[in-house]
């Protein structure tokens, strides 16, 4: 349990203090890597697999054309928005605080499924995503995974 909140405050200080668009230093937290998280719902994430340790989760309903963003942030930040980038696509969302037994910074948005952002994530596996502060990119995950998930959101 102390190992899980340790790696939970590693990868909540490391997205908000990053505000430059390098190789992020939460790709550093051993295992992290774009997981399909298995269930019901169209799910991936990035984070550790197998434990509570996550940066980013985004899910939909099948064919809504809705993708939920779920990005762990500073536990005292207050962000107004989510900006999402993937190649030359850029997207400003309004971001929502959410209480959570198992982080205490979790910031919510939406995007369309069919919007640039994700279509060029379904495409390259690129993501860099900001939480109150410039993007920062993540690792590529697998184009395949990327475009199986945005596709069954469309």
């Amino acid at each position: 349990m102390r190992r899980r909140a340790i790696f939970s405050l590693i990868a909540a200080c490391a997205i908000s203090a990053c505000a430059h668009q390098t190789t992020p230093p939460v790709a550093a937290v051993e295992g992290m890597r774009w997981i399909e998280v298995e269930g019901d719902d169209p799910k991936v994430a990035f984070g550790v697999p197998d434990s509570d340790v996550m940066v980013v989760m985004m899910t939909c309903a099948p064919r809504s054309g809705q993708v939920a963003i779920a990005v762990t942030a500073a536990p005292d930040a207050k962000p107004r928005a989510v900006e999402l980038r993937s190649g030359q696509a850029a997207q400003r969302l309004a971001a929502v605080t959410m209480p959570s037994e198992l982080h205490d910074g979790l910031v919510e948005t939406a995007a369309p499924a069919s919007g640039p952002v994700l279509a060029s994530f379904a495409r390259t596996g690129e993501l860099a995503i900001g939480v109150g502060a410039s993007p920062m990119l993540l690792p590529a995950a697998d184009r395949q995974m990327a475009g199986r998930f945005v596709e069954a959101c469309r």
